[in-house]
């Protein structure tokens, strides 16, 4: 397959992007996806999976992640539709993790998109973005 993933992690609407922050930062995380050319137009959905240690969680349309098990559930979508050229999706918006009580945490977000009728086919680049807190 022919597609492009890209995450982005900021706290500054995008002057700059890193990943390693403090607590107390807000921090945004969005995704963009170039879609394989022969996937474009068709339905789909896009997966956002947060991974911390041997914990997978899924976000779900309405911007909550939920706990995953592989074995024992299907892949909740974070979007569906119609893929176009690019899609975008916003993982979180001025998340401060330390007003959930977290100081020191690392995610690893893997995005990726399926087609409609063949969910357990999943087009991913493999290779995880990262955000990394601590209390600085």
């Amino acid at each position: 397959f022919n597609s492009k993933i890209f995450g982005f992690i900021t706290t500054d609407q995008g002057e700059t992007y890193g990943n390693l922050f403090s607590s107390r930062d807000s921090i945004d995380i969005s995704a963009s996806i170039t879609i394989d050319p022969s996937h474009r137009g068709k339905e789909g959905f896009i997966v956002v999976a947060a991974v911390v240690g041997n914990q997978i969680m899924l976000l779900n349309e309405k911007g909550h992640f939920i706990d995953f098990q592989p074995t024992q559930g299907s892949i909740i979508p974070a979007a569906q539709r119609k893929l176009e050229e690019v899609e975008t999706i916003d993982i979180a918006r001025n998340l401060v993790a330390g007003e959930f009580g977290i100081e020191e945490i690392a995610v690893d977000f893997f995005v990726g998109y399926s087609l409609k009728g063949n969910s357990e086919r999943i087009f991913s680049n493999g290779k995880p973005f990262n955000l990394t807190i601590k209390s600085l």
